[in-house]
């Protein structure tokens, strides 16, 4: 299945501070889970309840242009495909972390000849 194109990656690189890297990891296991981890200013606490309800804009997202939609849409479409998207701060080292994991079905590889 196919993951859903997603806002994320952008979003974080319009918010990063000073270029500093963004990093996404992907892992399998039962469930593909992609996290796109950056070293910006983190997200507000204050947002953090509210960062997938629609038409939602975080304090720190007034500068950049956009409607409030990219992550409700992100998260409708990973709960179709019983998927999940959450988000957290990294309090050791500062930035944030958007996390989305959607099972993945094993099928058996079948060779024709």
């Amino acid at each position: 299945m196919p993951v859903p194109h997603s806002a994320i990656p952008d979003d974080m690189l319009l918010l990063c501070v000073d270029m500093q890297p963004v990093f996404i990891n992907a892992i399998a296991g039962g469930e593909l889970v992609i996290a796109v981890r950056d070293y910006g200013p983190g997200l507000s606490e204050a947002d953090l309840p509210r960062l997938f309800d629609r038409f939602y804009r975080g304090a720190q997202t007034k500068r950049v242009a956009g409607t409030g939609m990219g992550l409700s849409i992100v998260r409708g479409l990973l709960a179709v495909e019983r998927g999940r998207v959450w988000s957290e701060n990294c309090s050791a080292s500062g930035g944030a972390r958007f996390t989305i994991a959607v099972p993945v079905e094993q099928k058996p590889l079948v060779v024709t000849t």
